[in-house]
């Protein structure tokens, strides 16, 4: 199972997911250039890392297998290829 609302993402353990994540800047739509790349953590037990070229989040089973029921942070980078950073961080 998964759910997602406002920032809040809900996934049952040892489910793979997809999560489209929708990024703006200013009110308006914000398009990853080539060679820019995010980076999610989420900050459980055993961190989950993903490094994404694009804005879809995959989840697979092995991700979340050995997490533990309860509520995380997680944050978001934004590496562009000038070498600009930018971190979100959301909480749940």
């Amino acid at each position: 199972m998964i759910n997602v609302q406002d920032n809040k993402i809900t996934i049952s353990k040892g489910d793979n997911a997809v999560v489209r994540l929708r990024l703006m800047k200013d009110g308006l739509p914000f398009t990853l250039d080539i060679g820019d790349k995010l980076i999610f953590t989420a900050n459980t037990p055993m961190p989950i890392v993903k490094e994404l070229d694009s804005p879809t989040l995959v989840f697979l089973k092995s991700d979340t297998a050995n997490c533990v029921a309860g509520t995380y942070e997680y944050d978001i980078r934004i590496i562009f290829a000038s070498g600009e950073q930018y971190y979100l961080i959301f909480q749940t």
